[in-house]
């Protein structure tokens, strides 16, 4: 039976860590896993990844996969002893498997550099292990070595790849992602060491700390450096072990490793702004929004730009000048790594942005994130905001054949210390000093000026003129050094201008405009950097602002006034309709709109997309909203001192730090995970609202569902809406819910949309793959030539069936390139029900909700199947139905009795 899951939404990211670490793997649930895997930073790609590799569980295979994961990743151990390093087994030697790599020859050797072999964990030749245990099957992967004083020297060889330790050489430390050309024989993808979208970075190594595979990586122990993420593998190990029935099965033991260490000097100072991850960062900065590119560029200018792992060739920094490439034009190598794989031009928007902050004097701020290389000092948070720059030079250069553009970028403040220069470096001069400049050259064949970058020489940098990069008529080698004096060069910035934003974003003060839904608004629910720490924080709850610092404590919360409906709705056709509303819903040809039915003011429209499986939407009007207790109300209701509890919980990402769906939500009745994990509160602890809605959609649900078999909804999610804030498109199909889902909207106007599944649109996966079992849907992309084909298979030889679908392929590639259409588009307006009926609506369609107020509330009913629910959760479904609460419709009375509302939500 698992344990009852704590509510997270108290915890720090050091908390969170502690709990998952103390529990055993039966009780952590998906959905908090998945949380807790991004929370650590580790790649759900990855993660998913080992999932499926588990269904090879031979320790061969399992050591393959570590050996996998870590190669490319070099890691100090300690000299140890063979009965240190001895790995148990309970596989007898003449079975052992996963023979140690070959060392590699004395040729290719560094010199002075001497071996270590460690004992290969199943009996290999040359090992010291090989023996019996009678170890637990639940063994995690490797034993544990003493991780002490490490030798600089070692070459580390079988069970992971061989790697030189010397004083030059540096180790790759960012997430993991397979690579998608597999071209080894190992069982498993290669497994390479990378990062969202930058090239590998590249650490010192040393350092005498011990972690663990499979324990969190506190943040805390290594504030400075990015560590290597491993703990997918004991998930494969757990999985595996607890599904083998030999009880030979040999012991996969548990090994420890020495962290990468940064040995750049501390920083002189402390950043003013700063955040644990890329969500944060971006939701509080307003001069910072790029979540997945290095320049946040908007209307032609150039706003904040994050220094992080590629920094293109030749990349500096010092205390005041940095110097780095143009984003864009990349791509992955071969070995999987990003680099620049096409040219880049003047005319590029983000260039042209730059070239508008020069022209203009307008200054951007620069953010360090803890991956940059070419920071003087250790950086001391994930992202650290710098300071204010000036853009002095935009020049192109060419990198690997390709046209590259760099930036030099110069800081304002000459005359103050960096936060980032290195502890004890010497003080910054009182004046800069402006005289130093670089030669500059008129170019003989274009007739432009450039400056000279290099010390070998003067290069004309105009990418279009025909002696671009050339010295005396040829191209320079690759090793180019920057000329010193452009380097030293200062640009004086006129003192009378001043920067557009502050570096320390205000936080949203009480309102002084007199406008209502200030707090709702955009600024209302994004992120607040702390003005006693400096730390960019996610709003994660309704009612306030949270510094998630341990020990800071500072807590920010502003009136937020009750909205009536007029107010966040205005005054369309909606609120004006006192008789049956406008059905502004649109829908493709191939779905079947059925004839409308009314009841009382309700309008009633039902769109069929399959036999059996359908949509009906529920129209109300200003007539059905003002009713006691109607939807004005229960709108009203929901605003009062955060009746619901909303949050923010963990959701799905692949950006670096803890990432946050962007509604705020919580869960009542029946536990049901779905997207993120919302702690789910019983009931009867539900706001009298919860309830009212509970009832209204029962009724809709009952009136829909045509089987006469409806189940009345013991499950309701309450979800809340800021201005801007979104779900995108995603469906409930998991094996616990039934077949009806209905949703209340309240307050705010929003558009829902579905559409079919990728998978189910186009047929073919990414691979070519083509299933000629699963349905050809109605509407579905080149849905005649995938009907044909289908009705051929068993008819004609596997070959030919192989070219007809290829065939189809390549004709309707155009096609098979667009997303999904939208199939139905259904504005939701204040007071409307929506319900979606169907065993296969979740399996093949999703749906999209995209408000377009300031705020919004969706109440969402299911019925959640108790069986496949720990009991411990029943009693959360119980209430107690009162029949002068229940819901009958527009005023229509219903002849029932109490024995038929008698009981629970819970058959």
């Amino acid at each position: 039976m698992s344990s009852p899951v704590p509510d997270m939404s108290s915890m720090n990211e050091e908390e969170l860590m502690s709990y998952y670490s103390s529990l055993p793997d039966p009780d952590v649930h998906k959905a908090d896993k998945d949380a807790f895997v991004r929370r650590s930073g580790r790649s759900r790609k990855v993660q998913d990844r080992f999932t499926e590799a588990a269904a090879d569980r031979t320790p061969k295979n399992l050591m393959q996969t570590a050996s996998s994961i870590m190669s490319n990743v070099a890691l100090p151990i300690a000299p140890t002893t063979p009965q240190s390093t001895v790995l148990d087994s309970r596989r007898e030697a003449k079975t052992a498997a996963a023979k140690p790599k070959v060392a590699p020859s004395a040729a290719k050797r560094k010199p002075g550099v001497k071996r270590q072999r460690l004992t290969d964990p199943f009996g290999s030749p040359g090992s010291s292990g090989g023996g019996s245990s009678s170890a637990s099957p639940t063994s995690p992967l490797f034993s544990t070595f003493q991780a002490g004083e490490p030798d600089q020297n070692t070459v580390l060889e079988s069970p992971f790849k061989k790697a030189h330790l010397g004083a030059e050489d540096e180790a790759t430390t960012a997430d993991l992602e397979p690579d998608k050309d597999d071209a080894h024989d190992s069982d498993f993808a290669p497994v390479e060491v990378s990062d969202e979208a930058d090239t590998p970075t590249k650490r010192k190594l040393s350092g005498d700390h011990k972690v663990m595979l499979g324990n969190p990586l506190p943040s805390q122990v290594f504030p400075a450096i990015s560590m290597i993420s491993v703990a997918p593998v004991m998930d494969v190990v757990k999985s595996a072990s607890r599904k083998r029935a030999s009880p030979r099965t040999p012991k996969v033991p548990k090994v420890s490793i020495a962290p990468v260490v940064d040995t750049r000097p501390e920083s002189y100072g402390q950043p003013l702004v700063w955040a644990e991850g890329r969500q944060a960062l971006c939701e509080t900065l307003p001069y910072y929004r790029a979540y997945n590119s290095g320049a946040y560029t908007s209307e032609g200018y150039a706003h904040g730009f994050l220094l992080d792992k590629d920094c293109g060739q030749r990349p500096f920094m010092d205390e005041e000048v940095v110097i780095t490439r143009a984003g864009g034009a990349c791509a992955r190598n071969e070995s999987g790594q990003m680099e620049q794989s096409s040219n880049q031009s003047s005319e590029d928007k983000a260039i042209e942005s730059f070239r508008q902050n020069k022209k203009f004097n307008c200054p951007l701020i620069l953010i360090v994130g803890n991956e940059n290389q070419n920071c003087p000092s250790r950086i001391p948070h994930m992202y650290c905001v710098m300071d204010y720059f000036q853009v002095t030079n935009i020049w192109a250069e060419k990198t690997n054949g390709v046209v590259c553009f760099k930036y030099r970028l110069e800081k304002l403040d000459l005359r103050s210390k960096s936060w980032w220069a290195a502890k004890g470096s010497p003080d910054t001069v009182a004046e800069p000093n402006y005289r130093v400049k670089a030669t500059r050259k008129t170019c003989t064949s274009c007739d432009i000026q450039s400056v000279q970058v290099f010390q070998q020489g003067w290069l004309c940098l105009n990418e279009k003129c025909s002696l671009f990069w050339t010295i005396d008529g040829a191209e320079p080698s690759s090793d180019l050094t920057y000329n010193a004096r452009f380097l030293e060069e200062r640009t004086e910035f006129p003192s009378h201008i001043k920067p557009a934003y502050r570096l320390q974003p205000e936080i949203l003060e009480e309102n002084v405009g007199n406008d209502p839904t200030y707090a709702f608004d955009r600024f209302g629910w994004k992120g607040m950097a702390c003005p006693i720490c400096g730390r960019c924080n996610s709003r994660a709850h309704w009612d306030n602002w949270r510094c998630q610092t341990a020990g800071c404590g500072f807590t920010h919360q502003v009136n937020q006034p009750i909205l009536s409906t007029r107010q966040v709705i205005g005054g369309g056709h909606f609120v004006e309709a006192t008789g049956h509303a406008i059905p502004y819903d649109s829908w493709d040809p191939r779905v079947t709109a059925r004839d409308p039915a009314f009841q009382g003011n309700w309008r009633i429209h039902t769109y069929d997309l399959i036999p059996g499986n359908s949509v009906t939407h529920f129209f109300a009007n200003k007539s059905i909203n003002a009713v006691k207790g109607g939807p004005n109300d229960m709108f009203a209701a929901l605003q009062v001192e955060n009746c619901m509890e909303l949050q923010r919980f963990p959701g799905m990402s692949t950006l670096r730090g803890p990432s946050l769906a962007q509604h705020f939500s919580r869960n009542y009745g029946m536990h049901y995970k779905y997207v993120v994990a919302s702690g789910s509160k019983s009931f009867k602890d539900a706001p009298a609202t919860v309830i009212s809605a509970l009832h209204r959609l029962n009724w809709a649900g009952e009136k829909t569902d045509e089987t006469g078999q409806f189940k009345m909804f013991n499950e309701l999610l309450a979800v809340g809406y800021f201005e801007g804030s979104k779900m995108d498109y995603h469906d409930d199909g998991e094996k616990e819910l039934g077949p009806t889902i209905a949703t209340l909207s309240l307050g705010g106007p929003a558009v829902m949309t579905m559409r079919m599944k990728e998978r189910y649109w186009k047929g073919f996966t990414k691979s070519l793959n083509y299933n000629p079992h699963e349905p050809v849907l109605p509407g579905a992309a080149l849905e005649d030539e995938r009907r044909e084909l289908n009705a051929l298979y068993g008819t004609i030889s596997a070959e030919e069936f192989d070219q007809r679908q290829k065939a189809i392929y390549k004709k309707g590639l155009a096609t098979l390139r667009k997303k999904a259409p939208v199939l139905l588009k259904m504005p939701l307006d204040h007071g409307s029900i929506v319900v979606m009926h169907g065993a296969e609506m979740q399996k093949y369609y999703e749906h999209a909700v995209k408000p377009t107020g300031k705020l919004r509330f969706a109440l969402t009913c299911r019925y959640i199947r108790p069986e496949l629910v720990p009991t411990e959760h029943h009693w959360k479904a119980e209430y107690d139905p009162n029949v002068a609460e229940r819901y009958y419709g527009d005023g229509i009375a219903a002849d029932v009795t109490m024995e038929d509302t008698a009981g629970t939500a819970v058959q």
